[in-house]
C-alpha cells in the first residue's frame, strides 16, 4: 500500500478562483496526476503554454515522491493545492489566473458515488461534495490498465455520478456546459514489449475508443431509461495521460517525461475559465431573466415564426442541422480533440462530413453551417493524408547510418513538418516530434559508440605494438608483468560502457548497427582479440603473472611423467580453450617474438625429457641386452605408429610448444617425427660449407683443414674442408667465425650404424703443442650424423676427445646448399 500524506494548510487565494476538482476512485492516479503536472511545470512550459506557480509547493513534493521515491495516498478528504496560471504572451486565453487543484481521497469519492442521491447543495464547506458543486472543471480519473471487468464497473458509477450531478445542477438552475474530463492515467502501462511509439500511441487511441463507446453506451442507456435532461448539460471530454513514457522499440524509456499531462491541464484551465466567466454572467442575468420571462417567450415564439418561414429552411433540413449541432457538441474545444483517433476512426468521421455535404438538403442550411461542414472536412481530409504520410515514412531507428539519418530528419523538417500551427499538440504532430528526439538521441549514441571504440583502439594499438615498453629482467626483452596489468585494464572494460543504464536497449541496438558504429567495433574487437590471444599466451608460458592465467604450460627441467601430461592438458584446455588454434607466433609483432621463442624453446626442452624418457624404456623392452640395433629401433617404430595412449596427450602439450620454438619446423608432432625418420636406413648429406664461431676467450685460433670422417665397413674416408679466407672477428659478441669448404664434391650417403665425426686442429698463440676441437657427441651409435650438429670437445691433439672439455655452443653451422639430416627432438640419449 502506497504512503499517506497529509499536506499542511495551502496560501490562501481569492474566492473566486477557478477550482479544478480531481475525482475518482482509490489508486486511479489521481495524485500522480498532479506530480506530474509539477514536472510539466518546470520541463514542458511549450506544452502548458504559460507558467503555472506552485503556490504552496504541494505540486512539487507530489512530483518528487512521484519521481525521486513512491507515491503516497491522499488521506484527507480533500487537498487544494493553489497555482498561478500565466498564459505566453501570444496566447489568447486570458490574463494571469488563480485557481485550486483539489485533490481527494479516493474512499471519499467512492462512498459519494455509491449514495444514490441528489449532491446536497447545502454540503459544508471543506467537503467533497461541496467542491464537487462549485467545481469549474471535473476530472474523473480512471485507471486505463485496470482488467475491462473494473473499468465497466467504474464506468456505472461514474455515470451514475453524472446523472446526479447533471438532475442536481439542472434543479439549482446551474449555467450548463459544466466541463467535465473523463482522463486514463496510467497509459504507459499499455505498452507492450516490441511496441514502437505508434504502436503505442495506437494502443492509447484504441482505449480510448473503448472507453468513449462504452461510456456513451452506458449514457444512452440511462437517457432512454430516464428520460433525456432538458437543463445543466455536462460538457464531456476524453482524454488520456501517462506520467512517463514507457521504453519502445524506436525509442528509450523517457522516466520523468509526461505523456499528455500538461496539454490536460492547459485545456483544464481554459475550460474552466470560460465556464467560470459563463456562469458569473449567468447569476448577474437571474434577475433580468426572470423579469423578462414574457418577452422572452413572445420573443422565442416570433423567432420560431420566422425560422418557420425562413427561406433555405424546413421542417427536413432541421433534421439534418440536429445532427451537424449534435456533431458539433461532441467535437472538442481544440484542434488535437478534433483530430483525435487512429486513421480508421477519422476515415469514419471524413464519411460522416461527406454523408452531411451530400445530403440533399445541406443547401439548404444556414451559410455558416455549411461554411463549417466544409471547413471541417477540409481539416480532416488534410491531416488524415498528413499523419499517413507520416506513418509511411521511414523512422529514425531505420537508418544505418548517418547519411541516412539525415534524410530522415531533413524529411521531418521540411516534407514532414505540421502543416497548421493549430495542429501543434494533434497526435501525428507529438509523433513528428517523438520521431526529431529520437533521431537526435540517435545521433548523439552513435557519436558516442564511435568515440568510445576508437578510444579503445587507441589505447589498444601502442599495448599490440609494444611501443615504448621498457625491457624486463632475467635477459627478457619486455617488462611483461606491467605490459600484461596495462592489458589487463584495458580488457576488463564492459562492453556496454558506450551507453548509460537508463538508455533504451533499443537505442543501444540501433546505434550500433550503424556503418560507422559497425567498423569502429569491429576495429577495436579486433585488436581487443590480438591483445587476450598474447596475454593468454605471454601468461600460458609463464612470462610475468596475470590473475586467474596459471603457467599451464611450464615445465621444469625435473621429470614430468607422460602420465601427468593428461591432468595438465584438461587444465589448459579449461582455462585456454582455443589454445591449439591461438598458441602460436603467426600474425604476432616483432616485438614479443624473441621472448616468447626462447621461453617456449626451454619449456620443450624441457618436456622433451619425459617423452625421450618413454620411447628409451620402449627401447630397452624391444631387446635383452645392451646392444642398439636397427631391429630394436624398428620395434620402436611400430609401437609410435600404432599411437602409443602414454604419449596422446604428452604430444599435444609438445605440439604446442614446439609451434612455439620453431615456427618452421617440417613436422609438428615429435612422435611423427621419430616414427618417420626411423623408417629410414638412407640418409644423404652434401657438404658445401661450414661456418664455426670460436669465442675468444678460448684463445685458440684453426690451424689446417676441417676434416669430416666418414667409415663405413671398416673403412676410413676423410672430407677436407679448407678454410677459406681470415676470420671475421664480431667486437659485440666477442667471437670470430670461421668458413670451411669442401675441395671436392662433399656428397656423403651415409646409411644406419656407419661412424662419422669431424676434426678441426688448433694452436694457442705462444703456446707449444696443438689442439684441437672434436664433433663426436650424438644421442645414438645408429645416427652418427648428428655429431655435425652438436657441440665440439676442445682436446689436447693426440689425446681421447673425452679428456678435454665439452662446449654445447662450438658447433658448425651450415652454409650454401650444405645438407645435413636433422636428428628428431624425441630421439633419446641410448644408454642400454
Amino acid at each position: 500500500m502506497p504512503d499517506t500524506t497529509t499536506p499542511t494548510a495551502p496560501p490562501t487565494v481569492r474566492r473566486d478562483a477557478l477550482r479544478i476538482v480531481l475525482f475518482g476512485m482509490p489508486a486511479a492516479g489521481k495524485s500522480s496526476l498532479l506530480g506530474a503536472l509539477g514536472e510539466a511545470a518546470k520541463a514542458q512550459e511549450h506544452l502548458l503554454h504559460g507558467r503555472l506557480a506552485d503556490l504552496s509547493q504541494g505540486l512539487g513534493e507530489l512530483r518528487q515522491r512521484l519521481y525521486e521515491e513512491s507515491p503516497r495516498r491522499t488521506v484527507e478528504e480533500i487537498v487544494p493545492y493553489p497555482i498561478t496560471f500565466e498564459p505566453f504572451a501570444d496566447e489568447h486565453d486570458g490574463g494571469r489566473a488563480e485557481g485550486l487543484l483539489i485533490d481527494c481521497d479516493g474512499r471519499v469519492a467512492n462512498d459519494l458515488l455509491v449514495r444514490r442521491k441528489s449532491l446536497e447543495a447545502a454540503s459544508p464547506e471543506g467537503t467533497l461534495a461541496y467542491e464537487v458543486l462549485l467545481a469549474d472543471t471535473l476530472i474523473l480519473a480512471i485507471d486505463a490498465s485496470a482488467p475491462p471487468a473494473q473499468v465497466d464497473a467504474d464506468f456505472q458509477e461514474f455515470g451514475r455520478f453524472l446523472r446526479l450531478l447533471e438532475r442536481g445542477r439542472g434543479q439549482r438552475a446551474e449555467v450548463g456546459g459544466l466541463p467535465v474530463f473523463l482522463v486514463l492515467t496510467k497509459c504507459d502501462l499499455l505498452a507492450k514489449p516490441n511496441d514502437s511509439t505508434l504502436d503505442w500511441m495506437e494502443h492509447v487511441e484504441e482505449r480510448k475508443r473503448q472507453v468513449d463507446g462504452r461510456f456513451q453506451d452506458f449514457l444512452a442507456r440511462k437517457a432512454a431509461a430516464e428520460g433525456p435532461l432538458s437543463f445543466g448539460r455536462i460538457d464531456l471530454h476524453l482524454w488520456a495521460t501517462a506520467v512517463k513514457r514507457p521504453p519502445l522499440a524506436d525509442a528509450p524509456a523517457k522516466p520523468r517525461e509526461p505523456y499528455g499531462v500538461a496539454e490536460l491541464f492547459r485545456q483544464c484551465l481554459h475550460a474552466a475559465r470560460d465556464f467560470h466567466r459563463r456562469r458569473r454572467h449567468s447569476s448577474h442575468r437571474l434577475l433580468w431573466t426572470v423579469a423578462g420571462a414574457v418577452g422572452l417567450v413572445t420573443l422565442l415564439a416570433v423567432a420560431a415564426l420566422w425560422i418557420w418561414t425562413r427561406p433555405g429552411t424546413s421542417n427536413q433540413g432541421a433534421e439534418l442541422l440536429n445532427k451537424i449541432e449534435t456533431y458539433e457538441s461532441r467535437e472538442g474545444l481544440t484542434a488535437a480533440e478534433r483530430l483525435q483517433g487512429s486513421p480508421e476512426q477519422l476515415a469514419q468521421r471524413i464519411a460522416v462530413l461527406n454523408e452531411f455535404r451530400n445530403d440533399p438538403r445541406f443547401g439548404k442550411l444556414p451559410p455558416e453551417k455549411q461554411e463549417y461542414i466544409n471547413e471541417r472536412l477540409k481539416e480532416l481530409q488534410e491531416y488524415d493524408a498528413y499523419y499517413r504520410k507520416l506513418r509511411e515514412a521511414r523512422p529514425p531507428a531505420d537508418a544505418r547510418s548517418l547519411a541516412e539519418l539525415d534524410k530522415i530528419e531533413q524529411g521531418l523538417k521540411t516534407t514532414l513538418a505540421v502543416p497548421r500551427e493549430e495542429w501543434g499538440q494533434t497526435h501525428a504532430a507529438r509523433v513528428r516530434e517523438g520521431r526529431l528526439e529520437d533521431a537526435a538521441a540517435l545521433r548523439r549514441a552513435v557519436k558516442t559508440a564511435d568515440d568510445w571504440y576508437a578510444g579503445l583502439r587507441e589505447k589498444g594499438e601502442p599495448l599490440w605494438t609494444f611501443a615504448g615498453r621498457q625491457p624486463g629482467t632475467n635477459g627478457a626483452s619486455i617488462d611483461w608483468g606491467a605490459w600484461q596489468k596495462d592489458v589487463s585494464a584495458l580488457l576488463r572494460r564492459p562492453e556496454s560502457s558506450p551507453f548509460r543504464d537508463t538508455d533504451s536497449p533499443t537505442l543501444r541496438d540501433t546505434a550500433l548497427r550503424f556503418t560507422s558504429v559497425v567498423e569502429a567495433r569491429a576495429g577495436w574487437e579486433a585488436t581487443r582479440d590480438r591483445l587476450r590471444r598474447l596475454l593468454d599466451l605471454s601468461a600460458a608460458l609463464g612470462l610475468g603473472r596475470v590473475p586467474d592465467h596459471p603457467p599451464l604450460l611450464v615445465f621444469s627441467a625435473g621429470p614430468f611423467p607422460p602420465a601427468d601430461a593428461r591432468a595438465r592438458l584438461q587444465e589448459l584446455k579449461k582455462d585456454y580453450p582455443k589454445f591449439e588454434e591461438d598458441f602460436t607466433l603467426a600474425d604476432l609483432p616483432e616485438a614479443p617474438r624473441p621472448d616468447l621463442r626462447q621461453v617456449a624453446r626451454t619449456n620443450y626442452q624441457n618436456l622433451l625429457e619425459s617423452g625421450r624418457a618413454a620411447v628409451l624404456s620402449r627401447l630397452k623392452q624391444a631387446g635383452t641386452d645392451d646392444r642398439e640395433t636397427s631391429e630394436r629401433w624398428k620395434e620402436v617404430r611400430r609401437w609410435l605408429l600404432q599411437g602409443p595412449d602414454e604419449l596422446a596427450d604428452w604430444r599435444v602439450l609438445a605440439r604446442v610448444l614446439r609451434r612455439l620454438s620453431d615456427p618452421d619446423v617440417e613436422v609438428l608432432d615429435p612422435v611423427d617425427e621419430l616414427a618417420s625418420f626411423l623408417g629410414r636406413e638412407r640418409f644423404d648429406i652434401k657438404l658445401s660449407r661450414l661456418r664455426l664461431a670460436i669465442p675468444r676467450d678460448l684463445g685458440v685460433e684453426p690451424q689446417g683443414n676441417l676434416t669430416v670422417t666418414y667409415e663405413a665397413e671398416g673403412k676410413q674416408t676423410p672430407l677436407p674442408l679448407e678454410p677459406l679466407g681470415e676470420g671475421q672477428y664480431d667486437a659485440q659478441r666477442r667471437v670470430t667465425t670461421y668458413t670451411f669448404r669442401t675441395t671436392g664434391e662433399g656428397g656423403i650417403v651415409y646409411r644406419t650404424g656407419e661412424a662419422l665425426w669431424a676434426k678441426l686442429p688448433l694452436r694457442k698463440p705462444g703456446e707449444a703443442g696443438g689442439w684441437a676441437f672434436s664433433w663426436i657427441q650424438g644421442r645414438s651409435r645408429l645416427y652418427e650424423f648428428e655429431h655435425l650438429l652438436r657441440g665440439a670437445w676442445l682436446h689436447r691433439e693426440g689425446e681421447k676427445p673425452t679428456s678435454g672439455k665439452y662446449y654445447e655452443d662450438i658447433r658448425l653451422v651450415p652454409a650454401g646448399d650444405t645438407q645435413i639430416p636433422r636428428v628428431p627432438d624425441l630421439l633419446p640419449v641410448v644408454k642400454l
